[in-house]
């Protein structure tokens, strides 16, 4: 409540003041006030992007001046050669398909799973779905299973693709575990993440980072991460969602210039540089005005 020297404070995101449903509990509700609190009393905040950034300014009333923009990084194994038999047996342990679209990330509302469960219907009425190229492949959908007693917060992303008749289009992973991303990422045909908002959106860098073409949602902090390395969209429209798959899945060229765009956009964002730029915020904190 009281701060007896300089500080800085680094905020991710305000989610739980842009999004009610996250909430949380009483005891997480009070921790966030204090956080803001802090946030208020500190002489410098760091944050992930400038959309959060700007949260930063709407939400808790603190210029623009205090508050310093520093993107995050995309560890070094994400930038590793391919290893093309420990891929293949990373992909054989996840029995994923030969080709296949993949979403890695969490399964709460803001994530929009459901628009890819939507292009997935659509591309299934317009025959387009199949294992063989140009046909579309399966969407592998890595993010933990329902969470019971929360449906407003968690959907039923696995009813709704029953309800939809997708049947074996899409395959849900609970986890994917961490020595066995780059692999995921560099097999797949294209990573598909479709989130209404984000704080700065690490998954999509570091599928770019392995060369994997990245459909991204054009809200929030995504496009300051993908630039014009990857193809964005409406969040909320299947059918822009269905004609982007469907074009991607169907054309090696584009893949290949999405992939080498990724890869050099990503080779931007080292830890490194985070590292430099959150020490001289602190540095100059630490030297006071002038």
């Amino acid at each position: 409540l009281v701060l007896p020297c300089p500080s800085v404070v680094t905020i991710h995101d305000l989610i739980p003041l842009q999004e009610p449903l996250y909430g949380g509990t009483a005891a997480g509700r009070l921790y966030f006030r204090l956080l803001c609190r802090s946030a208020r009393l500190a002489t410098a905040i760091v944050t992930d992007s400038a959309a959060s950034q700007r949260s930063v300014v709407l939400q808790l009333g603190i210029p623009a001046s205090r508050v310093h923009v520093i993107p995050l990084g995309v560890e070094p194994r994400f930038h590793a050669r391919p290893d093309p038999e420990g891929d293949a047996a990373a992909r054989g342990r996840l029995e994923l398909p030969e080709r296949y679209l993949v979403y890695v990330g969490g399964a709460d509302v803001r994530k929009n799973i459901g628009v890819l469960l939507g292009a997935m219907a659509l591309l299934r009425q317009r025959g387009e779905l199949g294992d063989a190229a140009p046909g579309v492949p399966t969407l592998v959908v890595a993010a933990p299973s329902q969470h019971i007693g929360l449906p407003a917060l968690y959907p039923d992303w696995r009813g709704q693709a029953r309800e939809l008749g997708l049947g074996d289009a899409v395959r849900f992973v609970d986890r994917i575990a961490e020595a066995d991303l780059p692999a995921v990422y560099r097999g797949a045909v294209a990573f598909c993440f479709p989130s209404r908002l984000e704080g700065f959106g690490l998954t999509p860098l570091e599928a770019m980072a392995c060369g994997a073409p990245v459909l991204c949602s054009d809200q929030s902090s995504l496009p300051e991460v993908v630039g014009d390395a990857g193809i964005l969209l409406p969040p909320d429209e299947p059918a822009a969602w269905a004609d982007a798959i469907a074009r991607v899945a169907g054309d090696d060229q584009l893949r290949r210039t999405l992939s080498a765009a990724g890869v050099s956009r990503a080779a931007a964002f080292t830890w490194e540089r985070t590292a430099q730029a959150t020490l001289a915020v602190i540095r100059s904190v630490a030297r006071g005005p002038g």
